[in-house]
């Protein structure tokens, strides 16, 4: 209904801009609300603060009277104004009063280590949570009105790969249903559609489709085909990352857009003719009426959850996003483990929900809330295995806090930058070597060189003092993880091109692979099956309680 950002002075919190968006959405609500074949976007793609800087991977303030109220306000909430000099290394010359508490500025945003001038990052991670809020009341603000208005359907929210701007895992209780809109990190897929999936919520993958990209002659990077391709493991990853739904972008090129980019996307072109993405669609078509009537929906999300550090996110985003992506594409790929991934703001709520995983991963962290870690313990206590790397006691704000477990104290003390390369002892005995490009060693830090194993009630904590999944060591992950989580590698590959899934089904069962490789697969599944899948595609074999397998994409038997 909305386009990226409403209209007004601010489109989010000034009263005249809420209320017209309302009136707005109530009208339109009131006619259809006998139609029940309808489902509500409230807006595409939305971007906190100055509409004019939409799409920029963090939220960029608007400085209206409105906004900066509301920043103090919800401040004020959390903070004195002695609490948050503190957290903010602020003196009384900064501010006093909560009527000289600014928004940040541009420099505040800057992470390059290279960037030697003195600047807020800690306030430019207080304004993102605030974003967060602000958006998820608007949503509710706006949803609340359309069920006044009669509205009875679902209602959503379209975003991208938003990065630092506005995420389901915050205004999920705003709405019905989280979507992804996988257009650019296509070597993080999984990652990207696991990362909107609220586990209270469904999530639809939501605008599928593959972007314009030129070669330095300005020609398209791929052919045709290659696109059918990658469009082609979009689909069938969605279906592996619990998607919902499936809605691909879009049907009849749009030649109407002045876009070059806008006007290549699509399935059918201006002179009626289809593009090879046309039977990728018509394949998984087949595939969904095959599966009608078949699905098993799982009664508990999966047992094995990974925490996204939104804390560090917030503060420097190349301290979580890397990580994040590196423990989902091991845990995927190499050990067959597709997880629940949950906000680290969420761990309080689910805690009072009785919600209890069996493993716990805690990736590459630096930063994390006190509330988290409390409740991240609290899920030990019951029963749950947590395995954490990096540094514990330092909270959003780098200020120490509390871990309550006395043989962490030692460790605390002693916490400092990374090194080039670092050797990390495991619990067998076992060395494994962790290196750390770049500019790691210049934001990076560690609490020690061990995995150490600590009882804690009825769980258990391993605790490797090197944020593993920070560094470009795949293969010491995966062994680390192979470890700990006692699992066995898929026919014992590290870095496989590989990402497959079983479900069990009504009579059979269904088996989703893709391939991220140049070379055509020879694979064994776990029943002892043999397959092919080609090069760079994907596809899906259904097994009927018959014995006999139906094939679709670009799996084959063997």
């Amino acid at each position: 209904m909305l386009t990226f950002a409403p209209m007004g002075c601010n489109p989010w919190l000034d009263p005249r801009s809420v209320q017209g968006q309302q009136d707005f959405v109530t009208m339109l609500a009131r006619r259809y609300a006998q139609v029940q074949l309808l489902s509500w976007d409230l807006i595409n793609e939305p971007s906190f603060g100055d509409p004019k800087t939409i799409f920029s991977q963090r939220p960029l303030p608007n400085y209206d009277r409105y906004e900066i109220a509301a920043f103090r306000d919800w401040l004020a909430e959390r903070y004195s104004i002695v609490e948050l000099q503190q957290r903010w290394r602020q003196t009384p010359a900064d501010f006093a009063g909560w009527d000289q508490v600014t928004l940040p500025v541009a420099a505040d945003y800057a992470t390059d280590p290279r960037n030697t001038e003195t600047r807020n990052m800690l306030k430019v991670m207080d304004y993102t949570f605030f974003s967060q809020d602000m958006f998820t009341r608007w949503a509710a603000q706006i949803s609340t009105a359309m069920r006044a208005a009669g509205c009875t359907t679902l209602i959503g929210v379209g975003q991208d790969e938003a990065c630092s701007r506005i995420s389901p895992q915050f205004y999920a209780s705003a709405i019905d249903y989280g979507t992804t809109h996988p257009w650019w990190n296509n070597d993080s897929l999984l990652c990207d559609m696991l990362l909107d999936k609220h586990i209270g919520r469904p999530n639809i993958i939501q605008e599928i489709g593959v972007m314009l990209v030129r070669d330095v002659d300005m020609r398209p990077w791929r052919s045709e085909q290659e696109c059918a391709n990658l469009l082609e493991r979009k689909l069938v990853t969605g279906l592996i990352g619990r998607g919902a739904g499936l809605i691909q972008w879009l049907w009849h090129i749009n030649a109407y857009m002045v876009s070059d980019n806008e006007n290549s996307i699509g399935l059918i072109r201006p002179d009626g003719s289809a593009k090879p993405e046309l039977k990728v669609m018509q394949e998984v078509g087949r595939l969904m009426q095959e599966l009608k009537g078949l699905v098993i929906e799982p009664e508990q999300p999966p047992d094995t959850w990974v925490i996204i550090p939104y804390s560090q996110w917030f503060l420097r985003p190349d301290l979580a996003l890397e990580a994040t992506r590196q423990s989902i594409r091991i845990l995927g790929y190499d050990l067959g483990i597709i997880p629940q991934m949950v906000s680290e703001q969420q761990l309080e709520e689910l805690v009072g929900q009785q919600q209890q995983p069996q493993t716990i991963i805690l990736p590459g962290v630096q930063h994390l809330s006190e509330p988290a870690w409390q409740a991240l313990l609290t899920f030990v206590e019951r029963g749950s295995t947590l395995l954490v790397s990096g540094v514990l006691g330092q909270d959003q704000h780098n200020l120490s806090m509390p871990i309550h477990i006395a043989d962490f104290d030692h460790d605390l003390q002693d916490i400092r930058p990374v090194s080039r390369y670092e050797q990390l002892q495991g619990r067998n005995g076992q060395s494994y070597q962790f290196s750390y490009g770049g500019d790691k060693i210049a934001y990076v830090k560690k609490a020690h060189n061990y995995v150490r194993e600590y009882r804690h009630e009825k769980g258990r904590i391993f605790w490797s003092g090197i944020p593993i999944e920070q560094s470009h060591s795949a293969e010491a992950i995966h062994a680390i993880y192979q470890e700990i989580l006692e699992v066995e590698s898929r026919d014992g590959q590290q870095d496989s091109p590989y990402l497959i899934a079983q479900q069990a089904l009504k009579h059979g069962k269904l088996t989703l692979i893709v391939s991220e490789n140049s070379q055509a697969g020879e694979l064994e599944l776990e029943d002892g099956q043999r397959v092919l899948i080609a090069p760079g595609r994907a596809g899906a074999i259904l097994r009927k309680d018959d014995g006999s397998n139906i094939c679709f994409g670009g799996v084959h038997m063997l």
